[in-house]
C-alpha cells in the first residue's frame, strides 16, 4: 500500500512517516505524479487544494477529520479503514494458487483456487449450481457433499474478520458477495 501525505508542516510529515513506517510499502510527501491507489493524507491546516483525500488531519477538528496531534495507534487504525474499503475485493493471483483480500494474501489449495474461480467467473448476482461447480472443478467426479465441505474450507479462510463473502442457496447454489467481487 502506497500512501502519500500532503503537508507543509516537515514536523507532522515526520510523525506520520514514523507512525506508518511498518504498515505502508511506501510513503510520499504529496507533490506532482500519479500514486496509482495510494491513500491519500491531507494536513488541511497547511495545505489548501482541490485534493480527494482519504484521512484529513486538523488542529481545529474540523468535521470528520483525525485531530493533531494524534495516536500512532488512531492513524494505524484509519489507514486500515481506509485499506479495507480500499482492497476489499477478491483478487485472485494467477500462478500462486492464492487471493488477495483486504490486502492479505491468502494461500489457497488448488481445489479451493478453482473452486473460487469458478464461483468469480459467474456475473455479479448469480448463483453457480453444485451440478455446474462439480462438472468444472471436479469434472463430475464427487458428490454434493465435496462441494459443501470445500465452501467450508474458503469461508475459514475468507470469512475470518466475520464478512459474508460466500453466499448460498439450497435451491441455487453458491455466489460471491457482490461487494468483494472486482
Amino acid at each position: 500500500m502506497n500512501i502519500v501525505v500532503y503537508t507543509a508542516d516537515e514536523r507532522l510529515w515526520q510523525r506520520v512517516r514514523l507512525c506508518l513506517v511498518d504498515t505502508a510499502d511506501y510513503i510520499y510527501l504529496g507533490g506532482e505524479g500519479d500514486f496509482g491507489r495510494a491513500v491519500v493524507i491531507l494536513d488541511t491546516d497547511t495545505v489548501k487544494a482541490d485534493i480527494d483525500a482519504d484521512i484529513l488531519l486538523s488542529r481545529r477538528g474540523m468535521g470528520g477529520a483525525l485531530m493533531v496531534p494524534f495516536s500512532f495507534e488512531e492513524l494505524k487504525n484509519e489507514v486500515k479503514r481506509i485499506e479495507k474499503r480500499h482492497t476489499g475485493s477478491l483478487i485472485l493471483l494467477e500462478g500462486e494458487r492464492a487471493v488477495r483480500l483486504f490486502g492479505e494474501i491468502i494461500r489457497l489449495t488448488d481445489v479451493e483456487y478453482r473452486l473460487l474461480s469458478a464461483l468469480l467467473s459467474e456475473r455479479a448476482g448469480v448463483f453457480v449450481s453444485r451440478e455446474r461447480l462439480i462438472k468444472e472443478v471436479w469434472r463430475g467426479e464427487c458428490d454434493g457433499g465435496v462441494v459443501n465441505v470445500y465452501i467450508h474450507y474458503l469461508r475459514e479462510k475468507l470469512e475470518k474478520s466475520g464478512e459474508k463473502i460466500i453466499i448460498s442457496s439450497r435451491r441455487e447454489g453458491y455466489m460471491i458477495d457482490e461487494r468483494y467481487r472486482r
